[in-house]
């Protein structure tokens, strides 16, 4: 969603015909074309290579290599004479499962130093496999003995936090170019806004089991609604849960919106460092404070107690409850939403531009 949005604003801002897509997916992905994709000349790059000398392409702004395209494709799109950048939605390079967290451990930064991240397969990361996670360390060694990643000229990371992480992971300063997504929605939020909401994958790593476990400490006036499926799901419906928790599942991005712009407070219990928040900042788009643990991108966008209230895992029941009875709220409401207006469409895009432009130049 974030990539087709950003690129329908720069046709926007470009005109369509000087800017053109290239997507692939992974329907019919199995081991037997995955393998050789990761590691041997594959289609996708002889497409880009293709597209780039006929259409004499300037930049070629990658989102997401893995797996299909890989980062072969930054050595050839550099070598052709177009200017790469790449936009970190998350920590692949560094880390095989790409998060930086392991289920019931926690965060792991144990692969960082090292070319080949072999406590992967010890863990066995990967989608829990250990033949799955041999293959994604193999290739990620194999990417960084190969360089791909030195043809890359700037890198975009979407906050601080994640910058941060990165220069400690030895990222040249210079190459990180700080832009963060854009939201771009029309809401109305209602005068009467009332209980929590969640949204997000049903997983370890955001939290759900925790808030869950939370809740059950709490009065049954506290109502909370849970947006979004994952691996999870089953095991919540087995809790036999009360009837002040109510699951939802997966809704569409519009009906998800709604549900956010008629909720006092959503919550935002990610134990990972993300590198973004893009469900956060769409909440205060819909004037509905946040509350999250103070972590990673969460210390940038939430300001406790002015635009919602930052927490840790023991203390979540007790701020709940806090947020619950805030004399102030109407204040807060309005500071989220005015918290949000930085992450515009027009301000956003016009400096992703003056990166490229600035490349050009250069």
């Amino acid at each position: 969603m974030v990539f087709t949005k950003e690129a329908q604003a720069i046709k926007d801002r470009l005109g369509g015909e000087n800017v053109l897509e290239y997507n692939i997916y992974n329907d019919e992905l199995n081991y037997f074309t995955l393998i050789p994709g990761l590691f041997l000349n594959n289609k996708a790059c002889r497409d880009i290579s293709n597209l780039v000398k006929e259409q004499k392409i300037d930049i070629v702004h990658v989102h997401n290599y893995f797996p299909l395209i890989t980062p072969r494709v930054f050595k050839v799109a550099k070598q052709l004479g177009a200017k790469v950048v790449h936009t970190l939605h998350n920590f692949r390079i560094w880390c095989p499962d790409a998060i930086l967290y392991r289920d019931g451990c926690g965060i792991c930064e144990l692969c960082i130093k090292h070319k080949f991240p072999f406590f992967s397969l010890i863990f066995r990361c990967y989608r829990r496999s250990f033949l799955a996670s041999f293959i994604v360390a193999t290739a990620s060694f194999y990417y960084k003995i190969m360089k791909f990643f030195s043809y890359v000229d700037k890198y975009i990371v979407l906050s601080g936090s994640q910058k941060r992480k990165l220069e400690q992971f030895g990222v040249d300063p210079e190459k990180l170019f700080l832009k963060p997504n854009f939201i771009d929605i029309k809401v109305l939020p209602p005068a009467d806004k009332k209980d929590f909401i969640f949204v997000g994958r049903l997983e370890e790593s955001k939290g759900i089991m925790l808030l869950i476990e939370s809740w059950k400490k709490l009065s049954s006036d506290f109502k909370l609604v849970v947006v979004g499926e994952g691996p999870l799901m089953a095991k919540i419906k087995r809790l036999n849960l009360s009837d002040n928790i109510k699951l939802l599942g997966k809704q569409g991005h519009e009906q998800t919106i709604n549900l956010i712009s008629r909720s006092k407070y959503m919550i935002h219990p990610s134990v990972i460092y993300e590198t973004f928040g893009l469900t956060i900042v769409e909440a205060m788009r819909c004037a509905t404070p946040v509350i999250g643990f103070n972590i990673g991108t969460r210390q940038e966008l939430i300001l406790d107690g002015h635009n919602g209230f930052l927490t840790s895992p023991g203390l979540l029941a007790e701020t709940i409850n806090k947020a619950q009875g805030y004399k102030e709220y109407s204040v807060m409401s309005n500071n989220a939403y005015r918290s949000s207006e930085q992450f515009n469409k027009t301000d956003i895009i016009n400096k992703q531009i003056d990166l490229y432009n600035e490349l050009i130049r250069a």
